[in-house]
C-alpha cells in the first residue's frame, strides 16, 4: 500500500513518499495514467507524483480513455490529519484485466511455453547422454572370453572419444597380458609332458627298489596336473570351442564308462539316471566331456569304500552327486577358485579341476552351484 510509503516527521508531518528502488520508475514511467496527491487539511498539496499540474479527474466512461479512478485515503493522525489521492486511468486498468490478471491466452501461452523448454531440454539431454548409455552397455558385455572386443568410437562426441580410445587401450594391454598367461600355461604343459613320460617309463623298469609305487603315484599326480593347466589354457578361450548339437546323455554314457576303472580302484559303483530320450544341447562335446568327466572324478575322490556316485542327465540341469562328508558352509564359496583345495583333499589335484568346470559353463553360459546334503556333496550345472 502506497499509504505505508509515507515517511513523516516528528511532529507528523509529511516529508515524503518512498518507493522501493525497483518500483521509483513506476510514477515517471506512466505520468498519464497514474497519479498521486497528499492534502492537508487546509486543502494544500504536500506531496504530489512527478509531472502533474492538476488535480486527477474521476468519474468517466469506461470508453473514456482519459477518465480515472481515484481511491481517498485517511493517513496521518488527529492531531495533523491528510488525505491521499491515487488515481489510476481506465486505460491502464483495462490493460490490467483483459491482458495481465484475467487472460487465459497468456496463461495458457506461458504454461505451454514452459513445458514446451522443460520437454526440449530433456530431449537435448537423453541425446547428449545416449552415447555415454551405449557405450556402458557395450562395456558391460567384455569378460575374459571376449577380451577382443573394442569399444566403437562412431557416433560419438568428440569430447568422449578420447575416454573410449583410453579404455579400448587399457582392454588391449589387458588382453596381451591374458594371452601371455595363456601361452606360458600351454606352453609349460607342453614342456613337462614328456620328461613325464621319459620318468614313469624308466620308473617302471627299474623293480628293485622300495619307494616304486610311492614314485609312480607321485609322476600320475604331476602328469594329471599337467593335462589340467593344458586344459585350463585351452577352455579360457572362447576360440577354441567347436559348438554343434550335442546329445548329454551320450556324452554322460561316455564318462561313466571312461570313468569305470578308477571307480573300481576307489571301490565305488554308479548310478546313472537318463531320461530315455536323446537330451539335444548347442555345445562343444569335448568340453562337455571333460565337464563331466572333472565332476564325475572329483566325486569318486571324495566317496568312501562302496560308496555310489549318482549322474543324472535331464534336458534343464546336469547332476553328480556323491555320498562324501559333505561340504563346510565356509568352503562353498571357495570351490572354483583355481588351486584351492579343500582341507580333507590332502595331496591329490592341484585344485585346477572345478576351475575348469566353471570355465566351461561360462563359455556356454551356463551356470553351475555346488549343494551340500550333509553327507553327500551335489554339483548342479543349470543349462538355462
Amino acid at each position: 500500500m502506497l499509504t505505508k510509503k509515507i515517511r513523516w516527521s516528528e511532529d507528523g508531518r509529511p516529508l515524503a513518499i518512498e518507493l522501493p528502488p525497483d518500483l521509483e520508475w513506476l510514477p515517471r514511467a506512466l505520468q498519464m495514467d497514474i497519479h498521486y496527491r497528499l492534502i492537508d487539511a487546509a486543502g494544500n498539496t504536500i506531496l504530489s507524483s512527478p509531472g502533474q499540474a492538476e488535480t486527477p479527474r474521476s468519474g468517466g466512461t469506461a470508453d473514456d480513455i482519459s477518465a480515472f479512478r481515484t481511491g481517498v485515503f485517511s493517513v496521518g493522525s488527529d492531531e495533523h490529519p491528510h488525505w491521499l489521492y491515487l488515481s489510476m486511468s481506465e486505460r491502464l486498468l483495462h490493460l490490467l484485466r483483459t491482458q495481465v490478471i484475467s487472460s487465459p491466452t497468456a496463461l495458457a501461452t506461458t504454461i505451454l511455453g514452459l513445458v514446451a523448454v522443460t520437454l526440449i531440454v530433456l530431449i537435448a539431454l537423453r541425446r547428449l547422454l545416449r552415447p555415454l548409455r551405449e557405450a556402458s552397455a557395450a562395456a558391460g558385455t567384455i569378460s575374459p572370453n571376449n577380451l577382443h572386443q573394442r569399444l566403437s568410437t562412431d557416433g560419438m562426441p568428440l569430447e568422449i572419444r578420447p575416454l573410449i580410445n583410453a579404455f579400448n587401450n587399457a582392454l588391449e594391454r589387458l588382453e596381451d597380458g591374458f594371452r601371455v598367461q595363456q601361452e606360458f600355461l600351454a606352453s609349460a604343459a607342453h614342456e613337462l609332458k614328456t620328461p613325464l613320460a621319459l620318468i614313469r617309463g624308466q620308473i617302471e623298469l627299474e623293480t628293485d627298489f622300495a619307494s616304486r609305487e610311492m614314485l609312480l603315484m607321485d609322476v600320475d599326480l604331476m602328469a594329471r596336473q599337467v593335462h589340467q593347466l593344458l586344459h585350463l589354457a585351452e577352455l579360457s578361450e572362447l576360440q577354441n570351442y567347436r559348438f554343434e548339437t550335442v546329445d548329454l546323455s551320450a556324452v554322460a554314457v561316455d564318462v561313466v564308462r571312461y570313468m569305470e576303472r578308477q571307480a573300481v580302484q576307489n571301490r565305488t559303483s554308479f548310478n546313472l539316471l537318463l531320461p530315455g530320450l536323446p537330451v539335444p544341447h548347442t555345445a562343444d562335446a569335448s568340453a562337455i566331456f571333460i565337464l563331466l568327466k572333472n565332476l564325475v572324478e572329483n566325486a569318486i575322490l571324495h566317496s568312501p569304500p562302496s560308496g555310489v556316485v549318482t549322474v543324472v542327465v535331464t534336458a534343464d540341469e546336469l547332476r553328480v552327486t556323491d555320498m562324501g562328508a559333505g561340504l563346510r558352509p565356509e568352503d562353498l564359496p571357495k570351490l572354483f577358485t583355481r588351486f584351492w583345495r579343500g582341507p580333507t583333499r590332502g595331496q591329490q589335484g592341484a585344485g585346477l579341476g572345478l576351475s575348469i568346470c566353471r570355465e566351461i559353463t561360462l563359455a556356454h553360459r551356463w551356470s553351475i552351484r555346488a549343494s551340500t546334503l550333509g553327507p553327500g556333496t551335489s554339483f548342479i550345472v543349470s543349462l538355462t
